[in-house]
């Protein structure tokens, strides 16, 4: 199909270092932050990771402007 037609930095930057940083995958456990689509963590899981927890970008933001806020009105600012 289209697949390998286009370059993006996740296939071109990302995913090469990692694979240099961490070579062998097999029982590990996956936290994939700003996942996107989640393709490479399903990539990371047919290699052998048992775990996946992902969380896309959006819901990061969202669960860092939530705690923001809390730290805010402990500290008194809100």
């Amino acid at each position: 199909m289209l697949e390998g037609l286009y370059e993006n930095a996740n296939d071109t930057i990302e995913k090469p270092i990692f694979q240099d940083l961490v070579r062998e995958v097999n029982d590990l456990k996956i936290l994939d932050l700003g996942c996107g689509d989640g393709r490479y963590g399903c990539e990371l899981l047919d290699k052998g990771c048992y775990y996946k927890k992902r969380i896309s970008y959006s819901r990061l933001y969202e669960i860092i402007f939530n705690h923001s806020i809390k730290m805010k009105k402990l500290k008194g600012e809100i």
